[in-house]
């Protein structure tokens, strides 16, 4: 988002028209971003007018975005966490507080490792997996 809305409005659907299929597309917002609400908030509003979905991954991220998605009828749904270490309990925890809950992995051997013993795991937990987009958008802040 450095460069002007017409640079970003072309960059972003070059990488739109590459990946047939899409759905949804995962976005990291920090605070550079989100002070650019006016740039960043006309990007994300053509993405949702394509009914493109967005997955906040940084569980920190300001509120900027939300509100433009509930202006837009977009989904946005925000990661409970991105994971480095082999420990579940933050995303069990947020999935019996919330109902559902999201993560983000850091990929490594051990990680992969440990997301294969833990998924077996989920049926005698009464959790479920399922897509990002079975989750519904949470209210606008």
């Amino acid at each position: 988002f450095a460069l002007n809305l017409q640079s970003n409005t072309r960059r972003m659907y070059k990488v739109l028209t590459k990946t047939p299929g899409y759905a949804g597309i995962a976005i990291n917002t920090d605070s550079i971003l989100a002070a650019q609400a006016d740039p960043a908030g006309k990007i994300f509003q053509m993405i949702f007018a394509r009914g493109v979905g967005t997955f906040e991954m940084n569980p920190e991220a300001p509120s900027t975005i939300p509100g433009v998605a509930t202006a837009n009828n977009g989904r946005y749904i925000k990661g409970t966490g991105i994971f480095s270490e082999p420990s579940w309990d933050t995303l069990e925890k947020a999935a019996r507080d919330h109902g559902a809950a999201t993560g983000v992995i850091v990929p490594s051997p051990q990680m992969l490792e440990s997301l294969k013993s833990w998924l077996e795991t989920l049926p005698e937990k009464g959790f479920e997996l399922a897509p990002v987009s079975a989750i519904p958008s949470p209210p606008a802040p």
